[in-house]
């Protein structure tokens, strides 16, 4: 009975990634290699190619080498497609993209003359009399 309690709990939150032929994925891999902190070590290994579902758990995958392993898929992790660099951009995104100019920028110039002046005016006029 308890058996079968604490399987409906953890199916309950437990969800298992499905991949298919061609997929790419991360192998998890926690090897700690000496000479470096544990933190900064790789903890995943590849992008790697999902080669065949053996089973919803058991995965065939081919490795940089050529070579083919069977792996859970807990060691799995999906790993996504990055945009390319040479991608078109919508033209949303052109509207937004600002063009930066190379010529010096005229107006903060002119704000710190105009706080220097204000600095200097205000040193060079005394206080009235009364607030002394």
């Amino acid at each position: 009975m308890s058996h079968d309690t604490a399987k409906r709990y953890y199916d309950r939150y437990t969800k298992v990634e499905q991949f298919k032929k061609g997929d790419y994925v991360y192998v998890h891999n926690p090897v700690h290699r000496r000479g470096k902190a544990k933190k900064f070590s790789y903890q995943y290994d590849g992008p790697f190619e999902v080669e065949q579902k053996i089973s919803p758990l058991i995965y065939k995958m081919r490795l940089g080498d050529g070579t083919s392993t069977i792996l859970h898929v807990k060691r799995l992790k999906r790993a996504h497609k990055r945009e390319s660099e040479n991608t078109v951009l919508p033209e949303e995104k052109l509207k937004r993209k600002t063009v930066k100019s190379t010529q010096p920028k005229e107006a903060s110039c002119d704000k710190r003359e105009d706080r220097i002046k204000k600095g200097a005016l205000e040193k060079a006029i005394p206080p009235p009399a009364a607030l002394v």
